[in-house]
């Protein structure tokens, strides 16, 4: 009987979370987090999703009933996921993700706010007389991938969240609760976009050090660094598109000199 139960539990279970799993291409030291949630007062709303970045490996876990088992369910999940997160771990406005962790998930975990430095560039503006406000995530980051192309993208804005969840719950579609997961994942990766670039304008001397955990190159250490991860390929027997993505940028200084720069988003375990 005990069994019984235990299976009928288990499979209640599964009711209450959609999960969805994206491998990228990358290998990301660290850990990228962002919440989804019913409204900006933890005090009050709800966590719906949870989008988690590490490795390779992007998570969206969102819940898919509002009853107390569910959230309690729910927020052991959250609780699960994170007690295993590679430091260090960064989100957007990192203040929310962690008021919401506190309150609702009994967790205080220190996070990398990938905002701070974007919020000093403002402060430094304002000193100058130039009316600038707190920048959105989707304000500094994006591709324009669909534009170009023409593809249509049904990504929600961040206001529409909260209506949609009650949507969700009124009606049972799921297709509703995946714009939620979608938006979910695309602010994590415009977070990794803008580490990116955090990273990138360190090296080169646009912005003091933030100490970013990603791997940028200059082109002279660049064949340096290759001859290692080619031999790593060999020894563990992987592919390139296993083991790192590069990306190559050009840097013009003042002087009109040019120098390019390789952004490794994997560490390889090089120092």
């Amino acid at each position: 009987m005990s069994t019984y139960e235990n299976n009928a539990q288990k499979k209640a279970r599964t009711h209450y979370f959609l999960t969805r799993i994206l491998k990228l291409p990358i290998q990301f030291q660290g850990t990228i987090i962002d919440l989804e949630t019913t409204g900006l007062n933890p005090e009050t709303a709800e966590i719906i999703s949870i989008g988690l970045l590490t490795g390779e490996t992007l998570t969206i876990l969102a819940i898919t009933n509002h009853c107390t088992q569910a959230l309690q369910e729910f927020h052991n999940a959250i609780a699960t996921l994170l007690s295993s997160a590679p430091q260090p771990v960064y989100a957007y406005n990192a203040s929310f993700e962690k008021a919401f962790l506190e309150k609702k998930i009994g967790l205080s975990l220190a996070i990398v706010d990938a905002q701070e430095p974007l919020r000093d560039l403002c402060k430094e503006a304002r000193r100058q007389g130039h009316s600038i406000k707190w920048p959105r995530l989707s304000e500094v980051t994006g591709s324009r991938l669909n534009e170009y192309f023409g593809i249509r993208d049904e990504e929600i804005l961040g206001n529409r969240i909260a209506s949609l969840w009650k949507k969700f719950l009124r009606k049972k579609d799921q297709r509703l609760l995946e714009k939620i997961m979608y938006h979910n994942s695309m602010d994590v990766i415009r977070t990794l976009e803008l580490l990116i670039w955090l990273s990138v304008y360190e090296q080169v001397g646009i912005l003091p050090a933030q100490n970013i955990a990603l791997r940028v190159f200059s082109a002279e250490d660049f064949e340096s660094w290759y001859f290692h991860l080619v031999c790593e390929i060999c020894q563990e027997e992987k592919s390139v598109k296993d083991l790192f993505s590069v990306r190559k940028l050009t840097n013009t200084s003042q002087n009109n000199e040019s120098r390019s720069y390789y952004v490794c988003i994997s560490c390889l375990g090089f120092n």
